[in-house]
């Protein structure tokens, strides 16, 4: 008999209705969409519909994306390979270099040590402690991968958020606190998160068409200039997230009772020594990334994360029961998020929906809260560098449209709500992770992932709509 109830069956036929109908009746506005432009959308809401009430397991919704991929979408358009390509992408590699390290930190017991520490600094007050967690991701985030630094507080956190009991409900704050954190703090750098490169990119080169018909200039944003930029909004939206989530889930005591079942020893042994070497050795090529040479040599942050996965498993120090017991789960979930992103891509779907908003005579704040909105929209279903790189060819040239006369502050604002789509595991690679610890569920992910993106939105509209912000220039 299937173990699934009547819920569990509603919600999975909701789904498929949903998909049959969108590919079986184009009807309204279905009719201007081709075959495999509808298979993508009929796709995306049966595995946003699954997401969302987790009828059946996260990861399985991720190989039904593919498996529907394969099935409905042409050969041409979405090949087989490609559909799978994304469950070892960089960004898988980096997730799996993540899991790797928290791993060898808790087997020899060193997220223990760091623990304490982060303890012995912020004291024990539920607050400062959630203030340590999510001021040291942020900060980090900003000069490193978000998922790198997400998988390292994660398991950092690991000793404090196991002990807190079940029904302290501070327990799921604290944990969520850490992924928005990371998504957060990458806005406020160049380098924190693609889309900030990729609007800066566009700025700084317009195209010829755009130079011929508006008289478009370069402009030329330094490191310095997008942190003046984007600075402003990346301490309110940490500071609002914060207070959001500490009320939220207000814990119960004043004092967390945090006691380490497991004694650590003074000092460092040979294996922690070595485990010691190799994570700071990772940490610092993550943070070293954005020089041209190391970037030139390994390309991608997960390359990097490919080094503590090889060193840990070839010397031994990691064995195959730790590898077993590494959340696989996680990675197939997060690869189904990234394959359903380069469906939306490669079908020309998400193009579409961009180039269907008829901005004519909407005015810069409206503009800015529709592209907004349009930017976490699909960011929570597709990669935000994706989203970003999807957006910016047609946002500039709206930018640079006399009647609006603001690239700047559109394309800025584009770029800094690609990193505010926080609703669902699969949004961003930090999320995924934190849902990986089983702690929270996927309805606290779309309660204030979404109510952060409602705020972040407002922020947007004040901010660069109304031009309540630094203009370096």
């Amino acid at each position: 008999m299937l173990d699934l109830d009547k819920k569990q069956i509603t919600y999975i036929g909701i789904g498929l209705i949903l998909f049959l109908f969108v590919i079986t009746i184009p009807i309204g506005p279905l009719e201007t969409l081709d075959w495999n432009m509808r298979a993508a959308l009929g796709i995306l809401l049966l595995a946003a519909a699954l997401w969302m009430t987790e009828a059946v397991p996260l990861y399985v919704t991720s190989i039904t994306i593919v498996l529907m991929q394969i099935l409905f979408i042409s050969e041409e358009v979405v090949a087989a390979d490609e559909a799978l390509a994304p469950f070892f992408s960089p960004i898988i590699a980096l997730f799996l270099g993540g899991f790797v390290i928290a791993a060898a930190l808790s087997k020899y017991k060193l997220d223990i040590k760091m623990a304490k520490g982060i303890l012995k600094k912020a004291g024990r007050a539920p607050i400062k402690v959630m203030l340590a967690m999510m001021g040291t991701t942020a900060f980090l985030s900003m000069w490193m991968s978000n998922t790198a630094t997400t998988a390292l507080m994660v398991a950092l956190a690991f000793p404090i958020y196991t002990q807190i009991p079940k029904k302290e409900k501070f327990k799921k704050g604290l944990i969520l606190g850490i992924p928005f954190a990371a998504n957060i703090g990458g806005m406020g750098t160049p380098i924190g998160t693609p889309p900030n490169a990729i609007i800066m990119d566009e700025l700084a080169d317009p195209s010829s068409e755009i130079i011929d018909v508006f008289g478009a200039e370069a402009i030329n944003l330094t490191f310095l200039d997008w942190m003046l930029l984007a600075l402003p909004l990346t301490l309110i939206m940490l500071v609002i997230t914060f207070l959001l989530l500490y009320f939220s889930f207000k814990p119960k005591t004043d004092k967390l009772k945090v006691n380490f079942k497991q004694k650590t020893t003074p000092g460092y042994s040979k294996k922690q020594t070595f485990v010691m070497i190799i994570f700071l050795v990772t940490v610092f090529l993550w943070l070293a990334s954005s020089i041209e040479t190391i970037g030139d040599i390994f390309q991608h942050a997960g390359i990097i994360a490919l080094i503590p996965v090889v060193v840990y498993f070839g010397t031994g120090i990691l064995d195959k029961d730790d590898l077993a017991d590494l959340n696989w789960d996680v990675l197939l979930l997060m690869g189904g998020g990234l394959s359903l992103g380069n469906a939306l891509d490669a079908t020309g779907l998400a193009e579409v929906i961009v180039e269907a908003i008829p901005y004519g005579g909407w005015g810069l704040v409206l503009i800015i809260v529709v592209f907004a909105a349009i930017g976490i929209i699909l960011s929570t279903f597709m990669s935000n560098t994706a989203t970003a790189a999807l957006m910016a060819p047609i946002i500039i040239v709206i930018g640079w449209d006399p009647e609006i006369g603001a690239p700047l502050a559109l394309m800025a604002a584009v770029a800094l709500a690609c990193s505010m789509a926080m609703a669902l595991p699969v949004s961003t690679p930090p999320n995924a992770i934190a849902y990986g610890t089983e702690e929270i569920r996927v309805k606290d992910m779309i309660i204030y992932g979404t109510i952060l993106g409602v705020i972040g939105i407002i922020l947007l509209m004040l901010l660069f709509g109304f031009g309540l912000f630094y203009n370096p220039l």
